[in-house]
């Protein structure tokens, strides 16, 4: 990881390419894994595959007992920086997943942090407002602030609020994606909460399939 940080761009992706491949294979323990995926998404995600984030995700959903850690090291890694398109599209997911566990603080392997539910909101909205966002980053957004509708308690209506002017986004997809949860709160507020739960661990066979479709069909 020390070359990564100083070889040449040409490099870079065939570095990280070689440092998933040797975490998967050699890796001690899950946590070790997940923390040397998500350092190397942090310095140089622009450069890494493209099923780095789904394979991410699959680990981070097989490790249930690290989803606490987990989620409250992306927390943090993304409020400083934003730019990292997949760490902020594993970030997003693993926020609208696990974004209680954030928010009670019961991440054990490290001091808690303070998260209010407008902290998260508010870093989620960022994301969605900021230049740098991809339009499946947005995606990734959009739906965890979604899912936090059944896991928030004092914002929903901010939620809505939001989901509901994205409704008129220039986004296409992102827009669709904003109507159907639109059409959740007003016709089907009664299935939400089952709609939107947390998702089953993943195959691994199907980790490569895109997660933005997946959250679609969530």
């Amino acid at each position: 990881q020390r070359f990564l940080e100083s070889c040449s761009p040409e490099l870079k992706a065939d570095c990280t390419s070689g440092i998933f491949l040797a975490a998967e294979k050699y890796a001690p323990s899950k946590r070790w894994h997940i923390d040397t995926i998500m350092q190397v998404l942090t310095m140089a995600g622009g450069y890494v595959r493209d099923d780095a984030v789904s394979n991410l995700i699959h680990l981070i959903s097989s490790a249930s007992d690290l989803q606490a850690y987990t989620v409250q090291k992306l927390y943090s890694a993304i409020l400083d920086d934003i730019s990292q398109q997949p760490l902020v599209q594993v970030a997003s997911w693993c926020i609208g997943e696990y974004g209680d566990q954030l928010l009670s603080g019961a991440c054990d392997e490290e001091e808690p942090i303070q998260v209010s539910e407008d902290d998260v909101l508010d870093l989620l909205e960022r994301v969605l407002q900021s230049h740098m966002s991809l339009p499946s980053t947005r995606a990734y957004a959009l739906t965890a602030i979604m899912k936090l509708s059944t896991r928030l308690h004092e914002n929903v209506d901010r939620i809505r609020q939001v989901v509901s002017i994205y409704g008129s986004c220039i986004d296409v997809e992102l827009q669709q994606r904003a109507v159907e949860y639109n059409a959740l709160f007003k016709k089907y507020d009664h299935m939400r909460a089952a709609v939107l739960e947390k998702m089953p661990l993943m195959d691994k066979a199907l980790s490569g399939e895109n997660e933005d479709d997946r959250d679609r069909k969530s």
